[in-house]
Parts: structure tokens; sequence; C-alpha cells
């Protein structure tokens, strides 16, 4: 082994203390000590002294060929019979029976979580809470062989195997599937009780609650007669209430009896897709029929007849002074017992088919519509926020906020968040396009189909995670994830000039020297790009070009940019993007153009052509004045001819 260091090349062999002169890893700590490991153990390189640990301190035979520090400055040493770590001059083992896949440990790796990575013959390992879990990939079966570990700047881990190179982006989200309890992964509602329970309504799997790791189900013979369930609310009193689809009618849970009602107790015979107790204990229930109230012990039903927007009930909302906001089908209703006022897009909202509402702590009320994107009534008024405007989607199942100020929403392509400061700033005109964030199957869903049938179709838990249902099952995410700061390179690839690729000059050199072209067509084509590894289908970008361009044009996840009829003169193509966290490289990547004009194309040329013109115009005007004058002369003469000839007479 050979050690450089101010200046001096200092040689170490088995005649110094190494165990073996056949190195298989190298790893320096915090206190600046060299960890060795060899074919033959262990060495640690202290200053000047070199000492070797074997089976008398505590370490298996065999080779050594990973070595890390956690941060809790622990050594993690990884050989060919099993794990080993070290700390305050002990050594303890760390073998299968602590579910390691396999004695022969290979790769020793701790990211920037905190997680120790450990990579075996027979798979991938992850140590957590004592113990090691085999990561599994997403067919079910381990990895094979892994050799190597390492963690890019973006949080990426990437793992070398006898498969190849494989790429672990960190998850966002947890999954909760028949694989873990559930009954059915078409989950329709969810919502967090007093004790910290989980209950989540599934659409032909009845009724399950998540409490302290494990399922309880409710279906059959303990739970509601039908599977088909739909809805869920916790009243006051503890009690539980679960909206089932068509001729299910609604369950009340308490003390663990199930009590239902149906159209023999005045319920419309129709979905129960949300319920609502207000502030002075009133049952409100949504269904496809109309709004029904339940108070002693009796429904009363509100329809179209009784002035309210729509059919059809998707969500209930209460404003601070105990007025309802309900979405139905047929737009936005205001009020309760006493009659509604009705909003729909003849008063500004962007689509009728209401299906989400939230009253932030501003009093700000925000409506997710069908198709028409998102939607925030306040001081009288809507403000509209669509694609157009850099939303997600248009279609919005439900809405939450989190701790931080970001709304997070669900759709059929998945969940999203946006800040609502940037909604605030489109609203005063600092910016004209905002930045959402997706999540997907990348980020640990298994599926992105959220579900929209009934709610709550999401939630906010004590802890202040989030929970969304989806067809896939119940997913959950934690929104203090640590986002991912590092903003992508941005990048040119391509130029394409009236048909023709063109060759770019260094990237260094492009805002510099411009692109000399010679005059043509005017169509221009600019292809672009962003390097990310977690999520590189999320990248979004916004280009210009200045000369032709006024601001940014947001083009999403679209990596072209096309112009028609350019004509000759000095122009800069710039592109900028942001990761899947939302952060914008603003300098991005630039390429300066000079569209060289033809000789007829230039200012000299066309000002003595113009010259030309006003010569010859004004020659042919001096010519038919000339001619002018010429034939009032003449017809002088003949009128003075004519005049002397009668005085002859």
């Amino acid at each position: 082994m050979n050690r450089y260091q101010a200046g001096k090349l200092s040689h170490y062999a088995r005649s110094d203390g190494l165990l073996s002169e056949d190195i298989r890893t190298v790893f320096e700590d915090v206190q600046s000590n060299i960890w060795v490991g060899t074919a033959g153990g262990l060495n640690q390189l202290s200053g000047t002294n070199l000492t070797a640990f074997g089976r008398m301190n505590g370490l298996p035979e065999g080779s050594i060929r990973g070595i890390t520090q956690d941060k809790r400055w622990r050594i993690w040493i990884g050989s060919d019979n099993g794990m080993i770590w070290y700390n305050t001059g002990h050594f303890y083992a760390y073998g299968q029976n602590y579910g390691l896949s396999d004695g022969f440990v290979s790769a020793v790796h701790e990211d920037t979580e905190g997680n120790l990575w450990v990579g075996t013959h027979s798979g991938l390992n992850r140590f957590r809470e004592g113990r090691f879990f085999n990561e599994l990939k997403s067919d079910g079966t381990p990895y094979d062989k892994v050799n190597a570990i390492f963690e890019d700047r973006e949080g990426n881990l990437w793992v070398g195997s006898n498969e190849g190179l494989i790429r672990l982006t960190p998850r966002r989200f947890f999954t909760f599937n028949k694989l873990d309890g559930l009954t059915h992964n078409n989950t329709c509602s969810v919502l967090e009780d007093g004790n910290d329970s989980i209950w989540t309504a599934t659409y032909g799997g009845g009724l399950n609650c998540l409490q302290n790791g494990r399922v309880v189900a409710y279906t059959g013979s303990n739970g509601p007669a039908s599977d088909l369930l739909l809805s869920l609310c916790e009243r006051r009193d503890g009690s539980l209430w679960v909206g089932a689809d068509a001729g299910g009618g609604v369950y009340q849970f308490q003390q663990g009896i199930f009590k239902q009602y149906t159209a023999r107790d005045g319920l419309p015979d129709a979905a129960t897709r949300v319920m609502h107790e207000d502030r002075a204990g009133r049952l409100w229930l949504g269904t496809d029929q109309g709004l029904c109230c339940w108070q002693d012990g009796r429904f009363r039903t509100y329809t179209v007849q009784d002035h309210l927007a729509g059919k059809a009930v998707r969500d209930i909302c209460e404003d601070p002074d105990g007025q309802l906001w309900i979405g139905t089908d047929g737009g936005l209703s205001h009020g309760g017992i006493g009659g509604f006022t009705n909003l729909t897009m003849h008063d500004g909202l962007s689509d009728n088919s209401v299906t989400a509402l939230y009253e932030d702590a501003g009093h700000s009320l925000w409506v997710g519509t069908e198709n028409g994107g998102l939607n925030r009534w306040r001081d009288g008024h809507f403000t509209t926020y669509t694609r157009k405007q850099g939303l997600f989607s248009d279609e919005i199942f439900e809405i939450l906020e989190d701790d931080h100020g970001w709304l997070w929403m669900s759709c059929s392509r998945g969940v999203f968040r946006v800040r609502k400061s940037e909604l605030d700033a489109l609203d005063q005109g600092k910016i004209q396009v905002i930045t959402s964030i997706p999540y997907g199957k990348s980020d640990g869903m298994a599926g992105t189909l959220c579900n929209g049938a009934a709610k709550p179709a999401g939630w906010k838990g004590g802890d202040g995670r989030l929970w969304f249902v989806t067809t896939k099952g119940l997913i959950v995410v934690d929104p203090d994830i640590k986002l991912n700061e590092t903003p992508p390179p941005v990048f040119i690839e391509q130029v394409i000039a009236d048909g023709k690729q063109v060759t770019l000059p260094p990237a260094s050199e492009r805002s510099e020297h411009p692109l000399r072209m010679p005059s043509g067509q005017g169509d221009w084509e600019f292809t672009y790009s962003a390097l990310n590894f977690q999520n590189p289908e999320a990248i979004q970008f916004k280009y210009k070009l200045e000369g032709v361009d006024a601001d940014w044009i947001a083009a999403g996840t679209r990596r072209m940019a096309h112009y028609n009829n350019i004509y000759p003169g000095h122009y800069t193509f710039r592109v900028i993007a942001c990761n899947s966290d939302g952060v914008w490289n603003q300098t991005g990547a630039a390429a300066a153009i000079l569209i060289v004009p033809n000789l007829w194309q230039t200012g000299w040329f066309q000002g003595l052509v113009a010259a030309g013109i006003l010569g010859a115009a004004a020659g042919l005007a001096r010519y038919v004045t000339q001619r002018r004058i010429r034939w009032q002369l003449r017809q002088l003469e003949q009128q003075n001819n004519c005049f002397m000839m009668h005085f002859d007479f």
C-alpha cells in the first residue's frame, strides 16, 4: 500500500504490519484515520501507526471488502463472513441471524438520509431498527450479486450488480395494498379518527382500519352488509359513518355495531359520496340524488327544486360562519337550512362540475373541478388556475394543504403540489406561470390513478402526513421530505435551420460568439434537454428567443421549440429547466445566432434601391411635367394662330 502526503510517498507492506498486500478497500473516517481492508483482514493507519485487527479482536476470517462510517461515528465493515461494526475499541458482529441476505458482503454505503446499504452476493440490504431488510426488485425478486454502491448528488442510489447498473430513486410515497393486508386495492375514502387509526372504505372489500402497523377488516359478518363502500365521516360522539353505493345506504358504526339506514328511513336510493357534520351537530349527506340532512332521527333531502345548484353532490365544506359550501355537478351552492345561493360559470367558475373543496386559514375557498382546473373564491370573485398557467392537471379530485404552504392535489394522473405563494404571485402579475411538482410510480405509488368517487379522497393526519386513495391501494407521503435542491444542468442539443442540422460551437462560446447563418426561409427548430436522474420525466422547461419572444414560453416537459419566418438579425435562444422538486436552473443554456441577410436584404442595398426608385420617380415626374408643359405650349400656340387668322379676316 502506498500513501502520498506532503509531497512524500510512503510504502506499507507486510513487514510494516499490513495483514495482506492484496488491498480490497480504503476508507478515511472523520478523525482522519485510514482504514484498510485487505484479503487478510483489517488495518488502521493512525498518523504513522499501523494497527492490525483480526480474530483476536472479534473479526471473522476472510477478506474485508467494504468500509463506511455512519452518522453515529460507528465504523461498518463488510467481510466475506458477514457485517461487523466498530465503536470505542470494540467490534460487534451482524450476520444472517439479523436478516442479512448473505454472509458474503461486497459493498457498504451510508446515504445522506442515514440509511445503511449493504450489498451481498445474494442481494441488496438496508439496515434499520437493528435489523437488515432485503430490498427487492419491482418483480419481487432480490438483486443478483451486488458489487458496488454509490450515491449521486441528487440522492439517487446506484447499484452495480451482475444484472448491470441499477438506479434506486428515493421514494416519497408508501403504498398500502392487499400485500399489506387490505381487503381490496380500490380505496375510495380515507380518514384518521380520534384514536390515530386510519380508516379506508374500499369498493369491493368493505371497511379497513390501519392501527399499530396491522390491518383490521370489517366485511361480511362483522362489517357493513355492502362491500361497495364510498364515503367516511367521524362524528363528534366518536361514531363512524360509512356511505355505500346505490342500494347500500349508510352505516353508523359505534361500539363495534353497524346500524344501517336506507330508503326506508327517508334516504334517497343513491350512492352516498360525501358526509359532513356541521358545528350544530347536523349530519349532511351528499348523494347522487341531492343533499340530505340527518337531524332528530330523520332525513330531509334538498334537490334542484330547492334551488340546489346540481343534482349530484360531490363535496361539502363549512365556512367560519357555519354556512355550507356544496360542490355539485351543476355548480357551487352556498347556504344551508335557510336556502342556497348558487355560483356557476356565469359567475366566473371555470367548470360547473365541482369535485373538491377546501377552505384555508386565510378564508380562501379552493374549488377543484372536473375539467376546469383549480379556482379560488376570495373577496367575492373567482380566480382560475389551469394547465395554461402551469397546473399539472385540470382534473382535481382532492385538495390538501401541508404545514409548509403547499397545496397537494390528486387526479387521475397521480398527485401533484403547488406553492400557494406562487399562486399569489401569479395573481399579482409577478410571474406568468406556476410550477407544479407531480408524483407517480417512480415516487413509490403503485399506480397513478387516484380515486375521486367519494370523500374524503385525501386526509392530513395528526403527524402531518398526507393520505390519498387510489385504485391500487392507499398511499401516504410525508410533506417534510427532503427536496432535491440541485438544479439540473441544461443543454441545447441541436439546432435545425430550414431542415438542415447546424453545427454548434462549444457550449462555453455560444453566448459570446454568435452562430452565423445565411438567410433562408426562417424555419428554426431547437431541441434541448436537462440532466436529472431522480425523475427525468418530470423535468419542466421554459424557453424564449430574444428578439422574438417578449417573455418566457412554458414548455412543460416538451423538449423542442419551433419558430417560423425568422428574419435576418441578431437573436439569442435561451432555455431553463427545473427538476422534479421545482428547483430551477435560472442560468440554463443559451445560443447566440446571427442570421446574415442576403444582398437584397441588406440596408445599403435597400437604400440604394430606394434611392434608385426615388430617382426614377423624380425623372419620370420631370418627364411627365415637361411633356405637359410642351402640350400646354402647343395648345397656346394653336389658340394664338386661330386668333391671328380671325383678326386678318
